[in-house]
């Protein structure tokens, strides 16, 4: 049983604390959170126990593990606090607000014994895992290009609006949403390299409005576009070109075949993308052998993200 600290309730509050809660390896065993009425709105509702301070919960013997859930300019000094104190963490994406941030967090995370994670649900989800099947089993010939596509009508997000992500130097979709599908990419075809970008704010230090980029991984061409604020559904695609047909992880967790023949939804196993990442966590920490995106990865993905948008 790994016990939990987790700092930020935020974001995490109604939708992941039960999944934390709930999970076999885990004893959650205090919560912080900077909004006195937010945890113990949080503390009530869930039956958690808060702290007073940061400091109390890293001084904690039974605390083995950090969640840090704050937004991303706090990573950085917060992260190296808690593996000071001895403490595994798992962060929230992105690693940090800025390239040298992201590589002080994963130098600093090297050069100690500890496991350093992160919350890529995508990367345990379902939709990667065919995804790499497919891809393994050569489905579609040989790659030609990858693409990588989102379309928001609304940014942020109606369902996530907080105060930090529509903002210039912390939020937008690319740090919130590319971020996932740019680790997957890398993770299975290495670093990108972006060649030329075009990104465009509106002012008011609010988030880019409007992204196109065209890159490579290897000798792979790889182009990046995206928008917000136009008429159109919510939009998110990854799509694969090969030789003999296309495949699309589409809005997340669908997969889909194409070739001259026609259009394929691929059928996917039914688990839980945050309990596997909790699970391979925990295993990690026992010292099993567990996939985990480490600070290395973090640290890369938010290279292209801050180089994506002109940082």
């Amino acid at each position: 049983m790994i016990g939990f600290g987790i700092i930020g309730l935020g974001a995490i509050g109604d939708r992941l604390l039960p999944i934390f809660k709930d999970h076999e390896g885990v004893d959650v065993v205090s919560v912080y959170d900077i909004n006195a009425e937010t945890t113990k709105a949080i503390c009530d509702k869930h039956g958690v126990e808060a702290v007073d301070s940061i400091e109390a919960m890293l001084a904690d013997p039974q605390v083995d593990a950090v969640y840090l859930a704050v937004p991303p300019k706090f990573h950085k000094d917060l992260a190296i606090d808690i593996m000071k104190a001895g403490k595994h963490i798992l962060c929230e994406k992105p690693l940090a607000g800025t390239i040298e941030e992201a590589k002080a967090m994963m130098d600093y995370a090297k050069g100690t014994q500890l496991v350093h994670g992160m919350n890529f649900p995508l990367f345990f989800g379902p939709g990667y895992a065919k995804l790499k099947e497919l891809l393994e089993g050569k489905q579609i010939g040989d790659i030609k290009r990858l693409e990588l596509k989102g379309i928001f009508p609304d940014w942020p997000r109606k369902w996530q609006i907080n105060p930090w992500i529509d903002t210039k130097d912390q939020g937008g979709f690319v740090r919130e949403v590319f971020t996932h599908f740019i680790q997957l990419v890398q993770d299975h075809f290495g670093l990108i390299e972006l060649d030329a970008t075009f990104v465009t704010h509106p002012g008011d230090n609010r988030s880019e409005v409007d992204v196109f980029a065209r890159g490579h991984v290897g000798d792979l061409p790889m182009v990046f576009s995206g928008m917000t604020g136009v008429g159109h559904e919510e939009d998110l695609k990854l799509v694969i070109w090969g030789t003999e047909g296309v495949i699309e992880l589409v809005n997340w967790r669908d997969i889909f075949v194409i070739t001259p023949e026609g259009k394929t939804q691929i059928d996917l196993e039914s688990y839980h993308a945050t309990v596997n990442l909790i699970s391979s966590f925990c295993q990690s920490v026992a010292g099993q052998d567990a996939p985990i995106v480490n600070f290395e990865a973090g640290y890369h993905a938010v290279r292209v993200v801050e180089t994506l948008l002109g940082q």
